[in-house]
């Protein structure tokens, strides 16, 4: 938990694709497709907003993308 929000980690590594129309609900669906023992914690999620954040410019650009998903009963992540 950092200040007031829950951070989770994961030290396994998977590897998943996802397609759709834009890249970040292609992104919420790789990430939707098989998380293994957290698959049932997820099932219900969905996308509800995203922002996309250049944090330095150039070839070399760092891109951070915030999702919020929210789960069949509206509690949001």
């Amino acid at each position: 938990k950092i200040g007031d929000q829950k951070m989770l980690s994961v030290s396994e590594s998977m590897d998943e694709t996802g397609s759709d129309r834009g890249p970040v609900n292609a992104l919420s669906k790789a990430l939707a497709k098989d998380l293994g023992p957290y698959q049932s914690y997820i099932d219900t999620i969905r996308l509800v907003d995203f922002k996309v954040r250049i944090t330095q410019g150039g070839t070399e650009a760092v891109t951070r993308v915030i999702i919020d998903s929210e789960d069949d009963t509206g509690r949001r992540w």
